[in-house]
C-alpha cells in the first residue's frame, strides 16, 4: 500500500507490504530497490519505482490536457493514468474498493480484418527484413514471421487511419494505461473483424509514424531491432505494418504479456533517475554495476547482454540509448530459493538517431566519463568490468561489419531515400572502420539531419572535431602507407606541417613516413 500523507512540514509517501503479500508463496519486490520487509519505506518524494510508471512525453501532454491535471502533482497522476503499466504492477484507488476484476477493463482494441491486399505491398519481410518470395507475399510477411509475431501464420491488417490515433490514446487514459517514451504509442491488441469478432493472442505496442521531420522512423526501429536479432541479441519481436493510406506503423509484441504479467523495472527505475532528464545521467558503469548486484546467478549472462547492446546502439548511431531503454526481467524464486530471478530483458526502442537529430553525442550516458569520442580501449574496459576481454569487442565489432550489407539492402527495400539512406551507410561505415582500425581517438562525425552528408558539419562541429584538447592522440603505431598530403589516416585529409612530422588534431602526430605514434 502506498499512502502520502501530508503534514504541516510537507508530505511524505509510505509504502508498506501488506502481511497477507509477504506470507504468500512465490511473492517477488516491487522492485529490486525495495526488498520484500515488513517495516515500510517512507520518502518525502514518490518513490521511484512509482514515479518510473508514470508516463512522459506526447502521452504525458495528451494526458495532462485531457484530464486537466498539474504536471507537478506526480501522485494524482500516478492514481490517474498507471492503472495497467508496463510490468505487473496495478494501482488502485483504496477508497473506490472495486475488485481487479472489476476495475480493470482490459487493452485497446485495433480492429483488423483479413484484406484481399495489404495496404502497402514490400519486397522484403516486414519483420526480419529477408527478401520475400514475391511482393507482398503473405501481407508482407514469412509465415513464421508472422506466427511469431501475431501467433497466426497470415498478419492481421488493420483498419487504422491517422486520424484515430487520438481516439486510441484516449482510450488508453480512459483505460488507465501507461507508457514511457516521447513518441506517439498506445497498447492495444488485435480484434479480427469476421462472421465472429476474435481477439488475436498478444498485447502489443503501436508507434504510428510521426511529424514529417521523423519520417521513416518506424522503419528505422525495424532496422535497428531486426539487425540486434540477426546478431544474435535477444530482443522483442517485431515488425511493421501499414494504415489505410499506406503510412507505417511499428508494432512490437509485448514480453511483459505471456499472456500473464511479468514483472518489469527499468533501469531508470532501479538507479533512482526517474525525474526528467535523469535517465540520460550516470553512467553505463553504475548501470553495468547495479545489474550484476541484483542478477543472482544471472549476473554473468545478464552483464554480457547487456554490454554487448551497448556497443551495438553505439555502432548502429543511436544516441538516445537512456537508462529507460534498459529493463530487467522479474520472475517469482525458483523452487526451494528464496530470491527473485532477474535477468535483463529482451531489447527494446533500437534505432539510429542520427538520421533524425542533430546530436553530437555519441552514446546517451556517459562511458568512461564522457559522451562523445568514444574510443575503442573505452569499450574494451567496460567489458572488462562485464567479465569479457577485448577479443570480445573484436568478434562484435567484426560481427556488426559483416552486417553492414544486410544495413544496405534493408534501407534500399524499405524504400528509404537515397541521400538519407547513404548518409547513414557511410556514417555506420565510417564508426565501423574507425573501431576495427585500433585508433584510439575518433572522427568528430556529428549527427546527420535528413537528406545531409555525413561530410557537412557545422562549423561549430567542425571546430570540435579538430580542438587538440578535446581529442588526445592515443594510436597504437600502424605501418600506413605514406602521403604526399594530408594526414596519415585512411579517409583523413586534415593535417598541419610540424617540421619533418605531419600533425592531426583528430589523430595524432604522424611521422614523415605515415606512421601513427605509439
Amino acid at each position: 500500500m502506498l499512502e502520502k500523507i501530508d503534514t504541516h512540514e510537507g508530505s511524505r509517501f509510505v509504502f508498506t507490504y501488506e502481511a497477507s503479500y509477504l506470507s504468500g508463496a512465490g511473492g517477488i519486490p516491487v522492485s529490486m530497490t525495495m526488498p520484500l520487509r515488513a517495516e515500510p519505506y517512507v520518502s518525502v518524494e514518490l518513490p521511484h519505482p512509482f514515479n518510473g510508471l508514470i508516463p512522459e512525453g506526447w502521452f504525458l501532454d495528451f494526458a495532462i490536457h485531457t484530464l486537466a491535471i498539474e504536471r507537478h502533482d506526480r501522485f494524482s497522476l500516478l492514481q490517474t493514468l498507471c492503472r495497467d503499466n508496463i510490468g505487473a504492477i496495478e494501482v488502485f484507488p483504496e477508497e473506490r474498493g472495486l475488485s481487479k476484476g472489476q476495475e480493470l477493463l482490459g487493452p485497446v482494441e485495433i480492429e483488423a480484418t483479413d484484406a484481399a491486399t495489404p495496404h502497402k505491398s514490400m519486397l522484403l519481410c516486414m519483420s526480419c527484413l529477408e527478401r520475400l518470395p514475391s511482393r507482398g507475399h503473405n501481407w508482407n510477411f514469412h509465415e513464421a514471421c508472422s506466427q511469431k509475431l501475431f501467433g497466426t501464420p497470415k498478419p492481421p491488417t488493420p483498419s487504422f487511419a491517422e486520424k484515430y490515433l487520438q481516439t486510441y490514446a484516449e482510450k488508453a487514459i480512459r483505460k488507465k494505461m501507461s507508457l514511457s517514451g516521447v513518441q506517439p504509442k498506445f497498447p492495444g491488441v488485435f480484434k479480427l473483424r469476421g462472421r465472429t469478432s476474435i481477439v488475436l493472442p498478444g498485447q502489443f505496442i503501436f508507434k504510428p509514424e510521426p511529424e514529417a521531420e521523423f519520417r521513416d522512423l518506424p522503419y528505422f526501429e525495424l532496422l535497428g531491432m531486426a539487425l540486434a536479432a540477426r546478431l544474435k541479441i535477444s530482443s522483442a519481436e517485431r515488425g511493421v505494418i501499414f494504415s489505410d493510406s499506406g503510412k507505417p506503423i511499428y508494432v512490437t509484441r509485448r514480453f511483459d504479456r505471456r499472456p500473464e504479467k511479468i514483472h518489469v523495472e527499468d533501469m531508470a527505475q532501479i538507479l533512482r533517475r526517474t525525474q526528467g532528464d535523469d535517465k540520460y545521467a550516470g553512467s553505463l558503469e553504475s548501470a553495468l554495476d547495479k545489474l550484476r548486484e541484483i542478477s543472482g546467478a544471472f549476473q554473468a549472462l545478464s552483464a554480457e547482454r547487456f554490454a554487448k547492446l551497448c556497443l551495438f546502439n553505439y555502432l548502429l548511431q543511436n544516441s538516445d540509448n537512456h537508462h529507460k531503454n534498459h529493463s530487467i526481467v522479474i520472475l517469482p524464486p525458483a523452487t526451494g530459493g528464496t530470491l527473485p530471478r532477474v535477468t535483463l530483458s529482451p531489447a527494446y526502442d533500437v534505432l539510429p538517431t542520427s538520421p533524425f537529430i542533430d546530436d553530437r553525442d555519441q552514446v546517451a550516458v556517459a562511458i568512461c566519463g564522457k559522451k562523445s569520442n568514444v574510443t575503442k580501449n573505452n569499450w574494451v574496459t567496460f567489458f572488462e568490468r562485464a567479465g569479457l576481454g577485448r577479443k570480445h569487442v573484436e568478434e562484435f565489432i567484426r560481427s556488426f561489419a559483416g552486417a553492414v550489407p544486410f544495413i544496405e539492402h534493408s534501407l534500399e527495400g524499405m524504400g528509404i531515400e537515397n541521400r538519407r539512406k547513404d548518409a547513414y551507410l557511410k556514417a555506420v561505415r565510417q564508426r565501423v572502420e574507425f573501431l576495427e582500425s585500433g585508433c584510439g581517438t575518433n572522427f568528430a562525425l556529428g549527427a546527420l539531419s535528413p537528406g545531409a552528408s555525413s561530410q557537412d558539419l557545422t562549423e561549430a562541429e567542425s571546430s570540435k572535431a579538430h580542438d587538440p584538447i578535446v581529442t588526445k592522440p592515443m594510436a597504437r603505431k600502424r605501418g600506413l602507407p605514406p602521403r604526399a598530403k594530408g594526414c596519415a589516416f585512411p579517409g583523413c585529409a586534415d593535417s598541419v606541417e610540424r617540421g619533418r612530422r605531419k600533425y592531426c588534431n583528430r589523430h595524432g602526430e604522424m611521422s614523415d613516413k605515415g606512421e601513427l605514434p605509439r
